[in-house]
């Protein structure tokens, strides 16, 4: 296995960092206007699909990773790999606390990415079939609705009740049900024949079809999203995510010649930079309103196409600019010790911050952490990769003389 990049993983994964950026957009900012269409509405639902397919590419990265580097001589790939998801689970944190999602003490987006990572890499060192991928997903998701979300109703009282550690295992962006999104991305990447391919791209079109026959539908209530395992949404999301996936195997050209493949590819590539990136500004775009309409502005102007085309185009020109920024600081001497301290007093700063007239700053203390993170995160990687490599051997004097 070669380490070349698969780009039809990174374009898959930058589309999912797309749509993720509109749907939080579109639910993110007050607009006053009237409800919702039934064309707004199907174009949230479109932009629900971001996270399955996010979680599905990343599952085929944890197989690249293992097939580029577990005979690499000297280096403990199985050490390196889970240090490195430990990491992400820590210092993952620190976007919850820019978002405000850890008010309700769950797992984000990067606390599910570190978790599934681990799971998922534990049974890929295996080096299992990709029928095994399957089955365990479906072990997996079974017993998470029969044992947990085909018994309650989602709301407000039922996630602040919940235990710690039951929040951590079920809700948001928890192991279930996302690392069923996980396994059958290891799969898809495991089957390269003709014949497999056919065979899922059944298996996918039998899941859409099954899905139109259960019920309920996906996110009756808005607080679905904490709880998104409903079979509806797991069959169509999983499915039309491997479906976009086979045909972009095929369909990937040597040389694309569209610059929305590019900035698709490089958003994949830089997932973790764009997730806060496009969150920050979103937030800025909030407290810009809020201030609009505290002087009596009209802020009507503002519906939901106009700020998602705000956001979208200034996540794709800031993104390459932050990328670069961060490789230019990366080598400045004490870069990581100096990031580190910034990430965990500004982490703290925010965290104390729970007064309502300090909600601003406390958010923005919190992005300073979680750029930090972003920063610093690969750097950490590159360490961890030296620490759990044996060096290179010493020459022998003697047979020089």
């Amino acid at each position: 296995m070669s380490d070349r990049r698969f780009h039809e993983i990174d374009v898959l994964k930058g589309l999912a960092c797309y749509l993720m950026l509109c749907g939080h957009a579109f639910r993110g900012l007050p607009t006053g206007l009237p409800p919702l269409t039934m064309l707004d509405r199907a174009i949230v639902y479109a932009m629900d699909f971001s996270g399955p397919i996010f979680f599905l590419a990343s599952g085929m990265n944890v197989c690249t990773f293992w097939d580029r580097n577990r005979d690499k001589p000297g280096f403990r790939a199985t050490w390196f790999y889970l240090a490195s998801a430990l990491v992400l689970y820590l210092l993952g944190f620190t976007y919850s606390l820019a978002i405000g999602s850890i008010r309700f003490g769950v797992p984000d987006i990067f606390q599910g990415v570190a978790v599934c990572t681990a799971l998922v890499f534990l049974l890929t060192r295996l080096n299992v079939k990709a029928y095994v991928y399957l089955l365990v997903a479906l072990i997996a998701y079974a017993g998470y609705w029969l044992g947990f979300r085909a018994h309650i109703v989602p709301t407000r009282e039922l996630v602040m009740a919940m235990g710690w550690p039951l929040k951590q295992f079920v809700a948001h962006f928890s192991p279930l049900p996302w690392v069923v999104f996980f396994l059958f991305g290891a799969a898809l990447y495991r089957i390269r024949t003709r014949r497999g391919e056919i065979a899922m791209s059944l298996l996918f079109l039998a899941m859409i079809g099954l899905s139109f026959t259960l019920r309920p539908a996906f996110f009756i209530d808005p607080f679905e999203l904490i709880f998104r395992g409903v079979p509806t949404y797991v069959l169509q999301t999983t499915a039309v995510g491997g479906l976009a996936f086979l045909a972009l195997r095929r369909a990937w050209p040597d040389k694309p010649r569209f610059v929305i493949w590019r900035i698709l590819d490089f958003a994949g590539r830089e997932s973790f930079m764009f997730l806060i990136l496009h969150y920050f500004l979103i937030t800025l775009l909030v407290i810009v309103i809020m201030g609009a309409r505290g002087q009596g502005h009209d802020a009507v102007w503002m519906t939901m196409y106009p700020r998602a085309a705000i956001i979208v185009v200034g996540t794709a020109l800031l993104l390459p600019v932050a990328a670069r920024l961060r490789d230019r600081v990366a080598v400045i001497p004490g870069f990581i010790p100096a990031t580190l301290v910034a990430l965990a007093v500004l982490g703290f700063a925010s965290a104390a911050m729970n007064a309502p007239q300090l909600y601003v700053t406390a958010r923005l203390a919190g992005f300073g952490a979680a750029f930090a993170f972003a920063f610093v995160f690969p750097s950490l990687r590159v360490k961890l990769r030296t620490h759990f490599s044996d060096p290179p051997p010493t020459p022998d004097a003697g047979a020089h003389g």
